[in-house]
């Protein structure tokens, strides 16, 4: 199994076990549409990808600077 694969199923685990309680007012989920909130998540998503592990790695330059395709 790939590093990515590995991470995909550790993120698709700790999604399956977030609760609507984990969405409380403080980020406004609840209030998001349908589309709103698959955009967020979608985007959450990708920043566990482009920073997952770089606190632990100790690296001066992140991926997302090099590989991001989504202007903050």
């Amino acid at each position: 199994m790939s590093d990515q694969q590995q991470s995909m199923e550790e993120f698709e685990k700790i999604l399956s076990k977030l609760t609507p309680r984990d969405f409380d007012g403080h980020t406004e989920f609840a209030n998001l549409s349908a589309e709103q909130k698959l955009m967020w998540l979608s985007q959450i998503q990708q920043f566990y990808w482009e920073f997952h592990g770089l606190a632990s790695n100790d690296q001066p330059e992140t991926s997302f600077k090099q590989n991001s395709k989504h202007p903050l």
